[in-house]
C-alpha cells in the first residue's frame, strides 16, 4: 500500500532563556537609640517610687486627699507606656512582616509560571517522542514518516524518561550574608529551586546519526524490551526509504527479532527470495556489513544480538561507516562503543565516552505488542503479497493477505456477492505467491465449486 507523506506540523513550542530570580529582602538595620530615651524610663520609676513613699509616710494622715493618689498611678502608666513603645522597635518588625508577605506573593506568581513552562516542555517533547504505547495508533497517520534526513531530529530516538533541566533555567540570585538576610524567605527560595529547577519524566533522546555504535548490558531481557520500543518508534517516524533495520541473531536468540519481518524497513530494497524482497536479518555480522552496503538509505540501525562476529569487520571499527549505526547486545564492539547503555530492570544508566551518567527510567514494550503493531505497518511494505478482494463497507479496498501464519482465505455472505472470476484472480495470485493454503468457502453456491474445479483442473494440467 502505497503512503503519501503530508506536509510535517512543527511541534509545540518551548519557551527559552534563563530566568533570574529576585533576591530575597534584606532585614531591616536596627537604629542606634538616643541613651537619654534610655535613661527616661529609669528616671521616671525613681520619681513614681519617692512620690509614693512621700505620700505613705507623710503625718499629716487627715489632710491627706484621696485625688492625690491618681498621681502616682498616671506616672506608673505613663512609664509602662514608654516602655512597651520601646520594646516595639519603631516599626521594624512590622516592615520585615510586610517585606516577607510581598515576596512570597511574587515566588508564588514565579511558580506558576514554571509550572506552564514545564507543561509546555513536556507536551514539546512528547510531541516528538511519543509514549511506545501509543506507537501503534499513529500508523497511518497524518505523523507517519514524517522526518526526512534533512531534518534535524533525523534518526533521533527516545530510550525512557528522566528529570531534566528546565528549558528556561532559574538563575539563583546572590543572597549575600546569611545574617543580613530574611531566613524565612530565604528558605522558601532555596525550596522553589528544588522544587521546579528539574522536570520530572521527560523522553530522553539518542542521535544515532551522531553514533556509531552503542553497547547495550545488563539485564537482557529488560533490554530487549526498551530496543523493542526504539524499533517502533523509529520505524514510525522514518520511512523504509530513509532508514533500514538490520539485525544479526543466532538459533538461540532469533525468536527475539522474528516479529522484524513484518516492518517495511526490514526489507532489503534490492534482493528477493521466494517470499520477496529478502529481510535484513543474517547470522553473521559480515554478511550484514555486506548487506548494507547495497542498501540504499540515508542510515541504518543494525542490532547483533549473537550471531557469527569475528571481530575484523568494518562496522566494529569506530567511525568506518557514518552511515550505519550498530547496537551491541552483548560485547562484539570490542569496547569501542561511543555510547553505554545499562539496562537493569526499571533502571537504566547512559554512559558516554567521557564517563558521563544519567540516570533514566528505560521504555518497554512487550513481544506481543511489538508484533502487533509490525503486523499493522505490514500494509505498507513494498511489493507486499495481498490480493485486493473487493471494496468493504466503506469506501476502501478489502485486502487478503498470503503471509499470514493460517494461511486461510475465506469468503462469507450471500452466493451472488462473489463471482467466479474473483475466486480464480485470488487463487491464480497466491499460487504465484505461495504452496500449500486452504481455502474455505461457507456458503457458497454451486457456481463457486464449479469455478473452483475449473481453477484446480487448470492447475493440475500445468
Amino acid at each position: 500500500m502505497e503512503f503519501l507523506i503530508e506536509p510535517r506540523h512543527a511541534p509545540p513550542p518551548t519557551a527559552q532563556g534563563d530566568v533570574v530570580v529576585q533576591p530575597p529582602p534584606e532585614v531591616p538595620r536596627d537604629l542606634p537609640g538616643n541613651p537619654l530615651s534610655r535613661l527616661l524610663p529609669v528616671a521616671m520609676v525613681v520619681g513614681t517610687v519617692g512620690m509614693m513613699a512621700v505620700y505613705l509616710t507623710s503625718g499629716a494622715s487627715a489632710t491627706r486627699n484621696p485625688m492625690l493618689m491618681f498621681f502616682p498611678v498616671m506616672m506608673v502608666g505613663s512609664l509602662l507606656g514608654t516602655m512597651a513603645s520601646g520594646t516595639r522597635g519603631g516599626g521594624r518588625l512590622a516592615e520585615i512582616n510586610h517585606n516577607r508577605r510581598k515576596y512570597l506573593r511574587y515566588l508564588a506568581s514565579l511558580e506558576s509560571s514554571i509550572v506552564n513552562t514545564a507543561d509546555d516542555q513536556r507536551l514539546s517533547l512528547v510531541w516528538s517522542s511519543p509514549d511506545p504505547d501509543l506507537l501503534w495508533t499513529m500508523i497511518g497517520g497524518r505523523r507517519m514518516w514524517e522526518r526526512r534526513p534533512d531534518d534535524a531530529d533525523f534518526a533521533r530516538v527516545r530510550i525512557g524518561l528522566s528529570s531534566q533541566r528546565l528549558s528556561t533555567p532559574l538563575v539563583m540570585p546572590d543572597l549575600g550574608p546569611a545574617e543580613e538576610r530574611d531566613p524565612v524567605t530565604a528558605m522558601e527560595l532555596r525550596r522553589l529551586f528544588r522544587r521546579r529547577a528539574m522536570v520530572p519524566d521527560l523522553p530522553v533522546p539518542l542521535a544515532l546519526r551522531e553514533i556509531a555504535s552503542i553497547e547495550v548490558s545488563g539485564d537482557l531481557g529488560a533490554a530487549r524490551s526498551m530496543l523493542r520500543a526504539v524499533i517502533c518508534q523509529l520505524t514510525l517516524t522514518h520511512g523504509p526509504e530513509d532508514l533500514r533495520i538490520a539485525a544479526v541473531v543466532n538459533p538461540l536468540t532469533a525468536v527475539e527479532w522474528d516479529w522484524l519481518k513484518w516492518l517495511p524497513h526490514h526489507q532489503h530494497p534490492h534482493v528477493t527470495d521466494d517470499g520477496g524482497p529478502a529481510r535484513l536479518t543474517y547470522t553473521t555480522l559480515s554478511s550484514a556489513e555486506s548487506a548494507l552496503e547495497n542498501c540504499v538509505a540515508h542510515h541504518a540501525v543494525l542490532f547483533v544480538d549473537g550471531g557469527l562476529v569475528t571481530g575484523t569487520e568494518g562496522l566494529l571499527t569506530s567511525g568506518s561507516n557514518p552511515c550505519v549505526t550498530v547496537v551491541d547486545i552483548g560485547t562484539a564492539s570490542g569496547g569501542i562503543a561511543a555510547l553505554r547503555l545499562v539496562v537493569a530492570g526499571d533502571a537504566l544508566i547512559v554512559r558516554n565516552e567521557a564517563d558521563e551518567e544519567v540516570s533514566a527510567r528505560p521504555d518497554t514494550m512487550t513481544m506481543g505488542h511489538a508484533l502487533a503493531y509490525a503486523r499493522r505497518m505490514s500494509r505498507y511494505r513494498v511489493g507486499h503479497p495481498r490480493v485486493r478482494r473487493g471494496v468493504g463497507k466503506q469506501p476502501r479496498p478489502a485486502w487478503v493477505d498470503h503471509r499470514e501464519p493460517t494461511r486461510r482465505a475465506g469468503c462469507s455472505g450471500q452466493p451472488e456477492h462473489w463471482s467466479g472470476t474473483i475466486l480464480r484472480g485470488i487463487l491464480l495470485i497466491f499460487r504465484s505467491f505461495s504452496t500449500g493454503f486452504r481455502f474455505n468457502c461457507d456458503g457458497c453456491a454451486n457456481i463457486i465449486m464449479r469455478d473452483l474445479f475449473v481453477v484446480t483442473k487448470m492447475y493440475r494440467s500445468e
